[in-house]
């Protein structure tokens, strides 16, 4: 449903100065205002850094834009050398570094409260390439705007995980060796992201975020319910199976909507398909839309719906969310206004408290 322009005008930054949560016997220090759930922890209640009424977010995803360059035989795999060969045969001319570049000038205009990135910042998870993709996350807003997830590209191989919490220690991430969900909040939203990232053979991207994160995952979103927060999950597969080829699924689709169906969210945001996808999972509540962007880096030269996009999204009263799209133009030079549409949301009955 359209709405019509609200003039809404973006809050200055907030302080990033945060304590964490004691997670273990010793507390620790996790910064701004991350927290990781682990299976002994017992309480879901992170810290908060704003107290706006309304927040406003960015959603993109599936950056693809670093070179995967190998610095050492242990880096190749034979997985890698087929990634490499589909990155020189394709998507080096599809994923573009001077698209991403116009989407953070873009960015920079709309001066969102969080940058959530859902994944795929990197092709293959090299360590030249994480590098390079935290200089790229430090464009797009730097540690205290950015809130990733890891997509299957950046856990591409056995190791690749352990490699990616050490380059990018300074955004903190879910990751399926033991630091998941990651729980922030952000004025009116509670961000939580969980991990689906999983190294995979060659020629498979499917994902997983497996048993004893679902059940982590659960006990955070009941513990979040009620409070006057609308409770945001981001995620890199989405959370459906129709629709996508099965070497690319999320293979614990059926136990993660369940999962939702009882304890509730909402939003659930996702990337991987490269595809603008506005769906929904049924929530305790009503229907808990489920959001989908394209790349952010993407030409479209397979078709105009796999143009870069980013959305702007941010709650309105009653419940729900306000989603602005911004779209590369058919020349490829700037981004421009591509509508905008209403969400329902599954925590619609805290919308007002």
């Amino acid at each position: 449903m359209p709405v019509e322009p609200m003039g809404w005008v973006p809050p200055a930054p907030a302080s990033a100065s945060l304590t964490a949560l004691p997670l273990h016997d010793e507390p620790r220090t996790v910064p701004y205002g991350s927290w990781c759930a682990d299976e002994g922890t017992r309480e879901c209640a992170p810290a908060r850094r704003g107290d706006r009424l309304v927040t406003l977010v960015a959603h993109l995803s599936d950056l693809h834009v670093t070179e995967p360059r190998w610095s050492a035989r242990g880096e190749i795999t034979p997985k890698r050398v087929l990634g490499k060969l589909s990155w020189h045969l394709r998507r080096r001319h599809e994923h573009r570094p001077e698209v991403l570049e116009l989407l953070a000038r873009d960015l920079d205009r709309a001066a969102p409260d969080r940058v959530l990135i859902t994944g795929d910042v990197t092709n293959q998870g090299l360590p030249a390439e994480l590098r390079e993709g935290g200089r790229w996350l430090d464009r797009l807003g730097g540690p205290q705007r950015v809130f990733l997830v890891p997509g299957n590209h950046d856990v591409y191989v056995p190791g690749s995980s352990v490699a990616l919490a050490q380059a990018w220690a300074r955004f903190p991430a879910p990751t399926a060796d033991g630091c998941e969900p990651r729980v922030d909040v952000e004025g009116d939203l509670a961000l939580v992201g969980v991990s689906s990232a999983r190294a995979t053979p060659p020629l498979f991207a499917t994902g997983r975020v497996g048993r004893h994160a679902r059940l982590r995952l659960e006990r955070c979103l009941r513990r979040l319910a009620g409070g006057g927060l609308a409770r945001v999950v981001l995620i890199h597969h989405p959370p459906w199976a129709g629709g996508i080829s099965r070497r690319r699924v999320l293979e614990d689709a059926q136990p993660l909507r369940d999962l939702l169906a009882r304890a509730g969210a909402g939003l659930v945001l996702h990337g991987h398909v490269h595809k603008t996808v506005f769906s929904e999972t049924p929530g305790p509540d009503g229907p808990i839309p489920v959001v989908g962007v394209p790349s952010a880096s993407a030409l479209g030269r397979r078709g105009p719906e796999r143009r870069a996009r980013y959305h702007l999204l941010r709650r309105i009263r009653g419940g729900g969310f306000e989603c602005r799209i911004r779209v590369l133009s058919a020349d490829g030079t700037r981004f421009t206004d591509g509508g905008q549409c209403q969400l329902g949301g599954g925590d619609a009955r805290s919308a007002d408290r």
